[in-house]
């Protein structure tokens, strides 16, 4: 008995989990640079349990319960990067990367990466997203000045004042290394950051 309540609360942990990553993503599908996340998830036959008595856990000693038979599992919350539709606002400021690549932003926290284009500028000059975090070029931060500006299809930024810099995008190699911060941003877990420039 007790068995067949442990399976059922491991199913319905799974499908609870389930429901938050859709109405996650549900919420944010019209979030500019959103990427929708997707569970993957096993039965515990591929999964071994230990009891609380295992070695490291209990003073008692004891062993590896083996392979069980029923219930779920989750392993991993997946984010799907794959380009979204691109949507012409008119604004120099909102870009947009077209195939793969990260713009790479300054926050707090240290380098984030995000694929959201829909950037401001700042009260002083600079290129920021709409959470006052600095975007990076090459050479640092963007100082675009307080008029118009263009941004090239190489990333250079060429402002009234002239060349104010290049964008700097990031692509990686596993972008499952990256996990979600909120607002769109991203930070490379485990060391795993972009090849160098």
């Amino acid at each position: 008995m007790v068995r067949g309540l442990y399976t059922a609360a491991t199913g319905m942990t799974v499908q609870r989990n389930k429901m938050e990553v859709l109405t996650n993503n549900l919420v944010n599908a019209e979030t500019t640079g959103f990427k929708r996340d997707s569970l993957v998830t096993s039965s515990f036959t591929q999964v071994m349990l230990q009891r609380i008595n295992d070695p490291g856990v209990s003073v008692f000693g004891g062993g590896q319960v083996g392979p069980y038979s029923f219930g779920t599992h989750i392993d991993e919350l997946i984010t799907d990067f794959a380009p979204g539709s691109l949507e012409a606002t008119g604004k120099s400021t909102d870009l947009a990367l077209e195939g793969d690549g990260f713009f790479v932003i300054e926050t707090e926290a240290g380098e984030r990466y995000t694929r959201s284009g829909n950037f401001s500028v700042s009260g002083n000059g600079y290129l920021v997203t709409g959470d006052g975090n600095y975007v990076l070029g090459e050479n640092g931060r963007i100082f675009v000045g307080f008029g118009d500006f263009q941004v090239a299809g190489d990333g250079t930024v060429t402002s009234a004042s002239g060349e104010a810099g290049r964008l700097r995008l990031v692509d990686f190699e596993d972008t499952g290394v990256l996990r979600k911060q909120g607002n769109s941003l991203y930070y490379a877990y485990g060391g795993g950051g972009p090849p160098p420039a």
